[in-house]
Order: structure tokens, then sequence, then C-alpha cells
């Protein structure tokens, strides 16, 4: 699934959208799955990142440390209590989205890469910390019928 996720934020929602904001899907699922499963959300953020790094023309590494890192930090500010795990889903989300565009901004920079950090922050990153928040909701929803569906057959597995 991680696959297709990052073949589509890649090829297809670039030629879909343009110049709009898109989502990370990749990021969205990654993170939302690593709040629902913990660390099997990790390895779908690192072979996520695996993906988007070898079909993206960014520099090689940026996808690769930027999603489980993203993950990382998030770990540490989600140790507050939050009674909503759709709540805890959307924060864990906008935390990874930032850290991994402060990677991304600078693995640019260290690569020698122009770009405008103003028009980067503006049209990119802020949208990003509104739209991927938002699309951990029916992600959030989704994954978490997934992880029951796996807890019921985890559990079944067990018995035997």
């Amino acid at each position: 699934m991680i696959f297709v996720l990052a073949l589509a934020e890649g090829s297809l929602l670039p030629a879909m959208l343009g110049d709009l904001p898109r989502p990370n899907l990749v990021l969205i699922v990654a993170s939302t799955w690593a709040v629902l499963r913990g660390n099997e959300g990790f390895l779908w953020a690192g072979f996520g990142g695996l993906w988007l790094d070898l079909t993206s023309g960014a520099p090689f590494g940026l996808h690769l440390l930027g999603l489980p890192l993203g993950n990382l930090v998030a770990i540490v500010v989600d140790q507050i209590p939050n009674p909503m795990p759709w709540l805890r889903a959307t924060n864990w989300v906008a935390v990874a989205t930032a850290v991994f565009y402060a990677v991304a901004l600078g693995v640019l920079a260290i690569a020698q890469r122009p770009f405008d950090l103003a028009f980067a922050v503006q049209n990119v990153v802020l949208p990003a910390l509104v739209i991927n928040p938002l699309l951990t909701l029916p992600t959030f929803a989704l994954l978490l019928r997934l992880q029951r569906r796996l807890r019921t057959q985890e559990s079944f597995l067990a018995l035997r």
C-alpha cells in the first residue's frame, strides 16, 4: 500500500494538481499508522521515504530522513495526554509535517538547490500544515478499522 501511495504522491498528484498544494500521502498514512500501531508506522515511513526518494527529483535521502524523523519528534510531543485518539493523530501528523518540511528545506539548502524560503513556506509548508491534518481524519477512520480487524486476526492466531 505504501508503494502505491508513494507512486501517487510522486507522479499522479503533481500531474493532477499542478501548482496547487498537495497532501503528503505517505506522511499522513505512515504517521497515522504510527499512532495506531507504533513501530509499524516507522517502517512505513522509512519504506515510503525510500520509494519517494527513488521516484522524485529531490536530493536522495530527503524523504528517507524527513519522514521517520518527523515521526520521531511526534513521539516526543505525543507524551502530552490526549483523550481523543483522532485529535492525537491530527497533532502527530501536524508535527511530522512541520519536521519533514524543516528537514526538506535544510537538505535543499545543504545540496545548494535554489529555493525561495518565503515562497516555500507560504505556498507549500503552511498549506501542508492545514491539508495533512485535515486528511488525517478520514485516514484515521479507515486505518482504525483496519487496525481493529488486524487485532481480531492476531487474537485469533494467538489462540491457535
